[in-house]
């Protein structure tokens, strides 16, 4: 995997893949940058859309694909990918996606969460932070 670059008037991300630069494109707009990549060569990653948000995209057999995810941050060799989705306002919650499925990790109201990677059993790496309301009492760090 190779970090998005300037080629060809595009920033976008690569892979090198048998001696070949492949370029993964984007999902429409003018930017990808990939996060990680498992052993199958799946690359998850971020990229902006014809609309110009950022969405998470899995790239798998030549083909990117965004998935229901604001953020990707780790795919197992399973094609797990853990990552987060905003929620309300100013919230975000760590999830994990698989086959078309999310799952929400969660947070309490006031919190945010997000994932840091993912091991092959699906368990992300995951992270809290502190409450931000001034009577709420939760802190820490959980990890799955």
């Amino acid at each position: 995997m190779v970090p998005a670059g300037r080629v060809d008037g595009e920033n976008t991300a690569y892979l090198w893949r048998a001696g070949k630069l492949i370029n993964l494109r984007t999902l429409g707009g003018p930017s990808s940058f990939p996060t990680a990549m498992n052993d199958r060569g799946q690359v998850v990653g971020l990229s902006t859309t014809k609309d110009g948000r950022r969405k998470a995209f899995l790239w798998s057999k030549g083909r990117m694909r965004k998935l229901p995810l604001d953020d990707a941050s780790g795919i197992n060799n399973r094609g797990q990918v853990a990552g987060g989705r905003l929620h309300g306002a100013t919230g975000f919650n760590a999830a994990r996606w698989h086959k078309g499925k999310v799952t929400d990790l969660g947070a309490r109201a006031f919190d945010r969460s997000n994932t840091y990677g993912i091991n092959n059993r699906g368990g992300p790496s995951a992270g809290r932070s502190p409450p931000t309301a001034p009577n709420a009492a939760r802190s820490g760090a959980s990890a799955n």
